[in-house]
């Protein structure tokens, strides 16, 4: 019965407000602004609350993604490297010289095997030629191949 009596009284409070309400219109106007007031600080504290929770999701996703960024960078870092390596004992193995490793591509191995081969055969080309253009010499000048007794007689006027 308690209940019922409760509930009574609470519609009357609020049939009497609305009746307030409606009889004074500045009074209306200040309700609705403390309504209003009311929601956006709640509605504030909601996207605060959620928007701070977004946020942090956000920053350890960027914070993931950066770390793995780094670390794909330092193991391509170490690859390099190793090839870098490699590169340098294959081509003294070939009797190449280290200073052509910048000539490479470090790519990846098949493309690293494949620049070296077409290097040491472009090199060796090259070193054949110049021995070869080494080899010829040069040829003599008129008169130089001439025997010093042709040149005695053609000084001479002797035949």
């Amino acid at each position: 019965m308690e209940e019922k009596n409760i509930r009574e009284a609470e519609k009357q409070e609020n049939h009497e407000l609305d009746d307030l309400l409606r009889e004074n219109v500045a009074l209306q106007s200040q309700f609705d602004k403390k309504i209003s007031q009311a929601l956006n600080k709640a509605r504030l504290g909601w996207e605060k609350e959620h928007g701070d929770a977004e946020l942090l999701v956000r920053k350890a996703e960027e914070r993931a993604a950066e770390q793995e960024r780094s670390m794909r960078e330092r193991e391509l870092a170490v690859e390099m490297r190793e090839r870098r390596e490699a590169a340098r004992i294959s081509l003294s193995g070939r009797g190449l010289p280290g200073g052509l490793e910048c000539c490479l591509n470090y790519t990846d191995g098949e493309s690293l095997d494949r620049s070296m081969d077409e290097l040491e055969k472009a090199f060796k080309e090259e070193v054949k030629k110049a021995v070869e253009l080494k080899l010829q010499g040069t040829p003599p000048k008129s008169g130089e191949g001439r025997s010093y007794m042709s040149q005695m007689r053609a000084a001479l006027g002797l035949k």
